[in-house]
């Protein structure tokens, strides 16, 4: 009985022993899982970073590739502009150089003119002088005698034109026309004239259509026409109206 006892007990502590060394594995695997899913999550963020890195570095590389490129050719253009415009600047030296050329002349000519001016100045007082000194020289004239001068300011008479006499014109007496004929002779025949014939005015007759007698035209009108005729229309005088072609 001893020994049964002795054997229960020890499963009994080892039943008890072995659950909670069951739950003890269960969590120390949980906490396992949980630590397996973060290093793995980790890896995962490490290569995206790692793969974004690599983007960024193919990108930079790409751009400095491209900028080399553009400024090989753009290098390149200015040469190209260059070797095109030596002549250009060849002519625009050339004309400068004209250019500075006509100014220095223009500069001479503006100093040989005010030289001139100078000179005429120095004349002008010179000769102003003289006249001063001439005038103060001069003798004054005895007064002239005063003379009678018509007034220049008052006009000529203009001779007085009579018109022409007319004379009248002698009329000559109208010639005669003698006739043969005996009984008739020494008498001026006259053209007979006759009268022109009267004739009556139109009666109002029949007009046709709608057609108004107007006694002032004295024949058949139709009535006030409207001015504003729709487009395409002729105007029938018969029926006074206004009608469309036929298609």
């Amino acid at each position: 009985m001893k020994l049964l006892t002795i054997v229960f007990v020890f499963l009994f502590i080892n039943a008890v022993l072995g659950r909670e060394l069951t739950e003890k594995e269960r969590e120390l695997r949980a906490r396992e899982a949980k630590l397996e899913k973060k290093e793995e999550k980790l890896d995962i963020k490490d290569t995206q970073k790692e793969f974004k890195d690599a983007k960024m570095r193919q990108v930079h590389a790409e751009q400095e590739k491209v900028r080399e490129n553009r400024e090989k050719d753009i290098e390149k253009r200015n040469k190209e502009i260059a070797a095109v415009k030596a002549p250009m600047n060849d002519k625009n030296e050339e004309i400068r150089k004209r250019n500075e050329a006509k100014r220095e002349a223009n500069l001479k000519k503006q100093e040989d003119n005010l030289k001139k001016r100078e000179h005429n100045d120095e004349i002008r007082d010179k000769n102003a002088k003289i006249k001063e000194k001439k005038k103060a020289a001069k003798v004054e004239p005895t007064p002239k005698k005063n003379v009678e001068i018509s007034d220049p300011h008052r006009p000529d008479p203009k001779p007085v034109i009579h018109p022409k006499p007319v004379h009248p014109k002698p009329v000559e007496p109208k010639k005669v026309v003698e006739i043969s004929d005996p009984p008739r002779h020494h008498v001026v025949v006259k053209p007979v004239i006759h009268p022109k014939p009267v004739i009556d005015p139109p009666v109002a007759g029949p007009c046709k259509g709608k057609q108004i007698w107007s006694p002032l035209k004295k024949k058949c009108v139709c009535r006030p026409i409207k001015k504003c005729a729709p487009a395409g229309a002729y105007f029938n005088r018969v029926t006074c109206e206004w009608g469309f072609p036929r298609e």
